[in-house]
C-alpha cells in the first residue's frame, strides 16, 4: 500500500512555486522522494514518439465506453482509463 502513503504525503506536502514540472519530478527521483509517483510522472509527462499510444488510448476507451455504458461521465471514464494504464504498477503495490 506504498502508493496510498505516497499520495497522502504528496497531497499534504508544501506546494512548490510554479515552474518546470519535469525538473521537479527529476529532482524528486534523484532525492528518492515519491518514487512511485515519480514513475507515474515519467510515463505521463514524457513525449510520445509516435501516434501508437494515442490509438491505443482510443481503443481502450471504446472498449470501456460501449453501448451499455453510454451514460458514463467523463470523470469516471478518465479514472477507469488511468487504472487500466497503470494497473501493473498499482496491483504490484497493492499486493505487497
Amino acid at each position: 500500500m506504498q502508493i496510498v502513503v505516497e499520495i497522502a504525503q504528496y497531497l499534504t506536502s508544501q506546494p512548490e512555486p510554479m515552474g518546470d514540472v519535469i525538473a521537479y519530478w527529476k529532482r524528486n527521483s534523484q532525492l528518492g522522494i515519491f518514487p512511485l509517483l515519480t514513475q507515474l510522472a515519467s510515463v505521463h509527462l514524457s513525449a510520445a514518439a509516435s501516434s501508437v499510444p494515442v490509438e491505443q488510448m482510443f481503443s481502450i476507451t471504446s472498449l470501456i465506453l460501449n453501448s451499455r455504458r453510454s451514460s458514463m461521465g467523463s470523470e469516471t471514464l478518465n479514472k477507469l482509463s488511468f487504472i487500466h494504464d497503470n494497473f501493473n504498477l498499482l496491483s504490484s503495490e497493492l499486493n505487497k
